[in-house]
């Protein structure tokens, strides 16, 4: 049975004329004869009662008809989503990510991935200040954003998810006394003010910090300082220590040092809930698979 076919029987069955059905179709009635006369030879039974001064469908072709229109809208359907699967693929996806990381372990396999199995969906990497990604995103700058969990949570209009965890690390000047006397511990830093590196520090955040130092013997002074570049000025000349990532690109700065903290941070993704953009969706959802199998392959 071909497609032909199908839409011969079906243009007969709704117009109940061959004529009107050849007229509908474009083709000669002969030819719409011949292909519902193959049906009926295929099936070896009648498709219309022809002894009628009207054509009408026989119990059989009525029951071919049900199922012949329900193919017809299911592949329609289908032929739709494929459509737009390639419009997806197709697409374009920016993604915001702090300009103070080194991504390199974060870019580069995520490249390589996308590329391997969508190339034809461009990714574009926009750097902004941890403080400017969720305006960005909001303002649709960007379509999805990279971050720490601890800087999403006041944000509930936001869809996040969790892709991996990074350790946490005190950062603070090279020439600092205790760098210079040898390996430092946390305790040696109880006289240094903690500069906290943004201008929201969340909650938890700041009882992470104040937990640890306590239990190292000590309750920290911490200030918040909305200026990243001056506070790294600040920590550069001594004058205090700050507690952030380790993607933080200045940890690599042979001008500064950096201490293990005994947590981590964890880095999500966050979009907003809408179908602007669709090649967002298989994005995200292609990126949320792609972490699944390498910490949870088994999951």
């Amino acid at each position: 049975m071909t497609q032909a076919q199908i839409s011969c029987f079906l243009a007969v069955a709704n117009c109940l004329s061959f004529s009107k059905a050849a007229q509908e179709l474009y083709i000669s009635q002969p030819a719409v004869s011949k292909q519902v006369a193959l049906m009926e030879q295929e099936f070896g039974v009648p498709l219309f009662d022809r002894t009628r001064k009207t054509i009408q469908l026989t119990e059989a072709g009525r029951l071919f008809y049900q199922l012949f229109s329900q193919f017809n809208a299911d592949l329609k359907a289908t032929l739709e989503k494929v459509q737009a699967l390639e419009v997806t693929r197709r697409g374009e996806v920016h993604i915001g990510c702090t300009i103070n990381w080194d991504i390199s372990n974060l870019y580069s396999p995520i490249q390589t991935f996308f590329s391997q199995k969508y190339p034809q969906l461009k990714l574009f990497w926009d750097g902004y200040f941890f403080d400017d990604l969720i305006p960005a995103l909001k303002s649709g700058k960007v379509d999805v954003i990279f971050s720490l969990d601890i800087f999403l949570q006041d944000y509930p209009e936001l869809v996040t998810r969790n892709l991996t965890k990074i350790r946490s690390i005190l950062l603070y000047s090279a020439q600092h006394p205790t760098a210079q006397a040898g390996r430092p511990a946390l305790q040696d830093f109880r006289d240094d003010t903690f500069f906290m590196p943004y201008t929201k520090t969340s909650k938890a955040l700041r009882e992470s910090i104040v937990q640890e130092c306590m239990e190292a013997g000590f309750s920290p002074k911490m200030v918040n300082s909305p200026d990243y570049s001056s506070m790294l000025l600040q920590i550069q000349s001594g004058a205090g220590v700050m507690v952030t990532d380790e993607w933080m690109m200045s940890k690599n700065n042979s001008l500064f040092g950096h201490l293990n903290m005994g947590y981590e941070h964890t880095v999500g993704v966050a979009y907003l809930q809408n179908g602007e953009n669709v090649s967002k969706n298989l994005f995200i959802s292609e990126l949320l698979f792609y972490y699944k199998q390498i910490f949870h392959p088994e999951g």
